[in-house]
């Protein structure tokens, strides 16, 4: 992926939001919270994300992680608080909305569409950003024709950022598992993100398919985008992160600077289950 000139963010990525709820953040959480009948999931959750930096979501199983996710996005509707991207309240927004906002997720296990190629899975997820109809846009059919021209232009560009061109043609079962990460990262990019959450991305890969795609994440912030990841390698985490949440039983219990938080007694309380 080209690299952006003069540190100017890239095409489609606005700076900072300004106003009273997390002004100079991206993505501003305040009270937020979340009930399942009598479950408490997540609980008065507070976070500023700050626009071109690696944030990380971390805790253990159960922590109310995807939670969050979910109600960032707007999979979920929160029971209390606030979602604030980039300075507009989205709180209970349809994730389609929230989508168009500028907003893209990647999953713990990458969705893709398995009777399409790869090419077309980018193109597919463009979609969003389009007039036409999915199979318009697919075909190239109809009033849709320069848009599909401007898509497979796109696809074939993101594919060569991701480092997956030579797979343009394949189907996605017949792609190596770091390779099917790598897709799902094209078609989030298709969607012209300026803010993109990873559950777990570098899960189920070795240790050389975690370094790659970490480098890979860090040019999409070198190039403008924001990244917030939910990660479970402590190795990663501490790799990429610029900062990072803790939460532990649904509550936010530390967030810092990675050796800060690395050092923090609550934090290592909730991991090895003593007192520091």
């Amino acid at each position: 992926m080209a690299a952006v000139e003069g540190g100017a963010p890239a095409p489609g990525v606005s700076g900072p939001a300004d106003g009273p709820n997390g002004a100079g953040s991206l993505l501003a959480l305040a009270g937020l919270g979340k009930r399942f009948g009598g479950l408490e999931a997540l609980a008065d959750v507070a976070l500023e994300v700050p626009p071109r930096q690696v944030t990380a979501i971390i805790g253990p199983n159960g922590a109310g992680k995807t939670t969050l996710f979910n109600l960032v996005t707007g999979d979920l509707k929160p029971t209390a608080g606030t979602v604030h991207f980039k300075g507009v309240d989205v709180t209970g927004w349809e994730a389609h909305r929230i989508c168009a906002l500028g907003m893209a997720r990647t999953f713990q296990s990458p969705r893709l569409f398995e009777n399409l190629n790869v090419i077309e899975n980018v193109i597919a997820a463009r979609f969003v950003r389009t007039r036409s109809s999915l199979v318009e846009s697919l075909l190239g059919v109809g009033r849709s024709r320069a848009e599909h021209a401007r898509s497979v232009a796109m696809a074939e560009e993101l594919l060569r950022s991701v480092e997956i061109w030579h797979h343009r043609g394949h189907m996605p079962k017949e792609l190596p598992y770091g390779d099917r990460r790598r897709l799902e990262i094209a078609r989030a990019l298709a969607t012209e993100p300026e803010l993109i959450l990873m559950d777990e991305p570098t899960a189920g890969m070795i240790p050389s398919e975690a370094a790659e795609l970490m480098a890979l994440i860090r040019t999409l912030v070198d190039d403008g985008r924001t990244v917030l990841l939910i990660e479970h390698n402590m190795n990663v985490v501490m790799a990429i992160s610029d900062s990072i949440m803790v939460l532990n039983f649904g509550r936010k219990i530390a967030e810092g600077p990675p050796a800060q938080v690395q050092q923090d007694a609550k934090v290592l309380e909730a991991y090895l289950g003593v007192e520091a």
